[in-house]
């Protein structure tokens, strides 16, 4: 019986695949990420596209989505165009499939070293914060809590990204660093540390256990974002009902919160279906046409209302393709949760999305010891 040769990892392979991480920190700094340095970085990245055998299919989406930049630039203007490039951008490791499936890359000490030192200047901020009054970085409270977040933009983003790394660590090492997972609670994050301590039980849950069908997961998500859109739908109920409850003052902060929110949501798909769903009302226009001036805080929302359908469908189909794709199922779980955020946060271009698709070819640390053991049998038969 011929065995097959496994395609071998070359330099390139390997210099792509650093670059990509590179485009990750880029992502996920704030200074780089609020200047959209990572996206120009991005662009750069193309060229090493290499050729594969699905050329044809990489040609006609590219295709698309340079006929879409036109269209948005005739329609709105250039930072409507601009927008499309930065969704290709976001999803580029789909055009590296081939390179990632040869190298299942892992993350370097660099983005360790990075993850780190956001996680120190958590810590340090929240002792500062309590002692001094001063802090290194500055951020945001909610009440007389501190929502230190690092390097990273928002504390949310921090937090959503620290559990994603822990995750990985204990994917490809065995293990969960509890000096990391600490930063997540003292980031303020509610949703954050809610959705680290279910998927910290859920998959301690389904250890050693086989992974249902991606798409039953997949499924599961998209039933609880359209249950989403159904309450903002009907919102006006649902927030007089939140008002009238007597509760204490942090809660009661944040159900402020969450019904400016969602009277801001309501406002926006009612004015976007009474005008022109189809390309959106242009990109960053949505403080200046809301009544309360703020952001929507919902990715999928976001992006129709200021992008229409013509952008919001083909970025479904780069969602569903990186789900189908994902090289380990034991992300598809932590990716749909993510989706499931989506709805409070911007989780399209902040690029959690394919950052989970990029980490799941990494080989996990039971297939790192099989492969060394195999490499010690080979070694001493020969």
């Amino acid at each position: 019986m011929k065995t097959v040769a496994q395609p071998k990892t070359t330099s390139k392979d390997l210099l792509v695949c650093r670059l990509l991480e590179i485009f990750y920190i880029l992502s996920f700094f704030a200074f780089t990420y609020q200047y959209n340095i990572n996206i120009l970085y991005a662009l750069l990245l193309f060229v090493f596209i290499p050729r594969q055998r699905n050329k044809p299919i990489l040609i006609c989406a590219l295709a698309i989505l340079s006929l879409l930049v036109v269209l948005y630039f005739i329609v709105h203007d250039g930072r409507a165009a601009y927008r499309i490039v930065k969704t290709l951008a976001v999803f580029m490791p789909l055009f590296f499939m081939p390179v990632l499936e040869r190298t299942r890359y892992r993350l370097s000490f660099l983005f360790h070293v990075f993850m780190v030192v956001n996680a120190w200047l958590v810590y340090a901020d929240f002792f500062l914060f309590f002692t001094t009054g001063r802090t290194i970085m500055h951020f945001t409270t909610t009440g007389i809590l501190p929502r230190p977040c690092g390097l990273i933009e928002d504390s949310n983003f921090f937090s959503y990204l620290m559990v994603v790394y822990c995750i990985y660590r204990k994917r490809v090492t065995g293990s969960y660093s509890k000096f990391l997972l600490g930063s997540v609670v003292l980031s303020g994050s509610l949703s954050a540390v809610s959705m680290m301590f279910f998927l910290l039980l859920f998959y301690k849950m389904r250890k050693n256990r086989e992974f249902c069908s991606r798409w039953r997961y997949v499924l599961g998500s998209a039933s609880l974002i359209f249950l989403y859109f159904c309450i903002v739908s009907y919102s006006e109920n649902i927030v007089d009902y939140i008002q009238q409850l007597d509760v204490n003052e942090l809660v009661k902060l944040k159900s402020v919160s969450m019904t400016l929110r969602l009277q801001t949501q309501h406002e926006a798909l009612t004015y976007l279906l009474n005008h022109d769903p189809l390309c959106g009302v242009g990109a960053g226009l949505t403080t200046q046409l809301m009544t309360k001036g703020i952001n929507l805080h919902n990715g999928y929302l976001q992006l129709f209302f200021e992008m229409g359908a013509l952008l919001l469908v083909p970025t479904i189909i780069l969602i569903a393709s990186s789900i189908a794709f994902m090289r380990d199922a034991f992300y598809i779980p932590l990716f749909c949760v993510l989706l499931i955020l989506g709805n409070i946060l911007d989780i399209v271009y902040f690029p959690l999305l394919s950052f989970v698709f990029f980490i799941s070819f990494a080989p996990s640390v039971s297939q790192i010891f099989v492969s060394n053991a195999r490499s010690n049998i080979a070694h001493d038969l020969h």
